[in-house]
């Protein structure tokens, strides 16, 4: 049965960066900010210690190896368990203490004049939909704190969008109306998408823009459900993009996924990689001294990081990333050892241990880890569903 992810693998977007060593590549202090419940550090294959949730002020040194782990969420049980396996430097950035906390936060809004079914409103990680009629009120939930960009896209209408950029809405205010029949509308440009390495009716398009401050607009979202080879592709003209601003067109095919950033709109042929790999599952001891062991040949076309998602038993959700800067370079097999978390001070006991828990899918990219897509960049990334080995 075809897998219909979109965005199969997670997109990260690039933040900058600082050395964490002086000039003698000798230790300097750098503060990291989990903004979770719970967190904890793993250095050069230590013991894992428990660090400060909001602010950990930690003497680190450049290019150093580490593990980091929080919990996040809104409480039992949705909470989760984020593993990181990444560089110093890709830390203080995944950890940023110059980006503010997201707080709970809703604005609400109007969109009119859609002219056809939908369209979708954007802000940061927030994404709202409307439908024409009498569903055109919309709500974004916890948008980005101080200035962020809007992107509101109408499908049926050529199609038109309205950006708005350095916007910043209070807690619970109403967002001026969005009237696709303004002069604050404009239209798209329509080109020509034609994936390589597909079957019929097994992939679907999806066009974006990535404004400064971040945010993803979604612009249309395609599937060819007449068989064909090719589709449309929709972007905002070169002449309405801010410098660093970018189009992409992403091509999925549930499995597979190929992304190309660009500033002027053409007709354009995508790739897609090979299928992703399946890994080894090795399970061993039993509780509470458990061993969970997850192995996956690289492949080349996808050796920038891994993404392994735990899931399924007693409510127990984790993550796992780990880029190839961790491994001092994309490795032969990437193997990540579960560790054993409930043993580290603080752990919340109301999550249970994942280990047990089956595997549900692994995603591998080539998208370098937390760095800015550029004109021209293509990314391809491939993903292994299902759940290997279970409890």
């Amino acid at each position: 049965m075809r897998v219909h992810a979109l965005h199969a693998v997670i997109a990260l977007i690039g933040i900058s960066t600082v050395s964490c060593s002086d000039a003698t590549g000798g230790f300097v202090v750098v503060a990291l900010c989990p903004q979770a419940k719970w967190a904890a550090i793993e250095r050069e294959g230590g013991p894992w210690q428990s660090i400060s949730p909001v602010r950990a002020a930690l003497p680190l040194r450049g290019g150093e190896r580490i593990g980091l782990a929080r919990v996040r969420g809104t409480g039992f049980p949705p909470d989760s368990l984020q593993i990181y396996y990444v560089t110093a430097e890709q830390a203080e950035a995944t950890f940023d203490c110059e980006v503010p906390a997201t707080t709970k936060r809703e604005v609400h809004g109007t969109a009119v004049g859609i002219g056809g079914v939908i369209a979708t409103i954007a802000m940061g990680n927030s994404l709202a939909y409307v439908a024409a009629g009498s569903y055109e009120d919309f709500t974004l939930w916890s948008p980005p704190d101080g200035p962020a960009d809007l992107v509101a896209s109408a499908y049926d209408l050529g199609p038109a969008v309205i950006i708005r950029r350095g916007v910043d809405y209070p807690d619970g205010s109403e967002i001026p109306v969005l009237d696709f029949s303004s002069g604050e509308a404009f239209v798209l440009l329509t080109n020509t998408v034609t994936p390589i390495g597909t079957a019929p009716y097994d992939w679907d398009v999806t066009s974006e823009v990535t404004t400064q401050r971040g945010t993803r607009g979604l612009l249309r979202y395609w599937y060819p459900d007449d068989g064909g080879t090719s589709a449309p592709m929709y972007s905002v003209p070169a002449t309405k993009l801010l410098d660093g601003e970018l189009n992409s067109v992403s091509v999925n095919d549930g499995y597979r996924t190929a992304t190309v950033f660009y500033r002027l709109a053409s007709d354009r042929n995508l790739e897609l990689g090979p299928r992703a790999g399946v890994p080894t599952v090795t399970r061993t001891g039993t509780a509470p001294n458990r061993t969970l062991r997850i192995d996956l040949a690289s492949q080349p076309e996808y050796g920038s990081q891994i993404t392994l998602m735990l899931c399924g038993v007693q409510n127990s959700i984790a993550s796992v990333i780990a880029t190839k800067e961790y491994f001092g370079g994309t490795p032969a097999t990437w193997s990540i050892t579960f560790p054993d978390m409930p043993a580290v001070q603080g752990f919340p006991s109301y999550l249970l241990d994942p280990r047990p828990s089956g595997l549900c899918d692994i995603s591998v990219t080539d998208r370098p880890y937390l760095v800015a897509a550029r004109d021209g960049d293509t990314y391809r990334s491939a993903l292994t569903p299902g759940v290997f080995n279970p409890p």
